[in-house]
């Protein structure tokens, strides 16, 4: 009688456990056998013609270290405000091998395997259906002429930031920050 039960456990943790394997959608997990990674570039671009075709307004926050500003305003170049994300990109052939892929629930995080990589980190944070619920990314350069960091986060039809920080040769350190807080048109 104890065997069955233990043997019922097991068989019910493994059913747990497949059932949360699979939670998530397979696409992430076929892409990674495949030795290819996000492909934000893509995601990207269908979210610039979407906000494009949408034309919503936006409360668009810039900061120049501690100064300020807010407006209310409608983005007439979406490519153009979104194209650092766009940039971020690493699914290229170049890239194979170089990022460490860990998927966790909804959440899958490439990590750069070499310092030298302009994008450290990407986060992605799906829902059960495999839609993409936000983004978070870390871009680095590092050179003679300046070091700079970047943070990026993005949620579809709701926010975007861009924080970065520059450590410029001549000129000293600036940073900056955009705030975009897309609004709901009723």
């Amino acid at each position: 009688m104890i065997k069955g039960t233990t043997t019922q456990k097991a068989l019910s943790c493994l059913v747990a456990c497949a059932i949360l394997a699979a939670s998530c959608g397979d696409t992430k997990k076929s892409d990674v056998a495949e030795g290819t990674y996000v492909k934000l570039a893509e995601y990207m671009e269908l979210e610039i013609k979407r906000l494009q075709t949408q034309d919503p307004t936006v409360e668009k926050s810039v900061f120049n270290k501690d100064e300020g500003e807010t407006k209310q305003l409608k983005i007439k170049d979406w490519a153009a405000e979104l194209a650092t994300f766009v940039a971020a990109d690493i699914n290229k052939t170049a890239n194979k091998g170089l990022y460490k892929v860990e998927n966790v629930d909804c959440k899958t995080t490439y990590t750069a395997l070499e310092p030298n990589l302009h994008t450290q980190k990407i986060i992605v944070y799906e829902n059960h259906s495999g839609k993409i619920d936000s983004l978070y990314i870390q871009k680095m350069t590092n050179n003679l002429l300046y070091d700079s960091q970047e943070e990026l986060s993005y949620y579809p039809d709701s926010a975007y930031k861009i924080v970065k920080e520059q450590d410029i040769f001549v000129l000293g350190n600036k940073q900056y920050k955009i705030e975009g807080k897309i609004k709901k048109e009723l």
